[in-house]
């Protein structure tokens, strides 16, 4: 189940702020009340942001190609 089931795709929120509030939701369960080591904490959170940016574009170069290649089967 994505967003995409729900909403067409120009009414996505922006990427990097579903991100920002994902990671401050993170940072705001996942910090220590004392405040512990929260700057390793979101050191390793923004690792994860940045990771899963990445991974998403990986997939939508494979779908963009993917997609290429069909349209260009399609023009033979």
């Amino acid at each position: 189940m994505t967003i995409g089931d729900y909403k067409p795709r120009d009414q996505f929120p922006p990427y990097d702020a579903v991100m920002e509030t994902v990671a401050e939701m993170m940072a705001r369960l996942l910090t220590p009340k004392d405040n512990g080591h929260s700057e390793a904490g979101k050191a390793v959170i923004s690792q994860v942001v940045a990771a899963a940016k990445a991974h998403l574009e990986q997939l939508k170069q494979a779908k963009d190609k993917k997609v290429k290649r069909k349209g260009d089967a399609n023009d033979n």
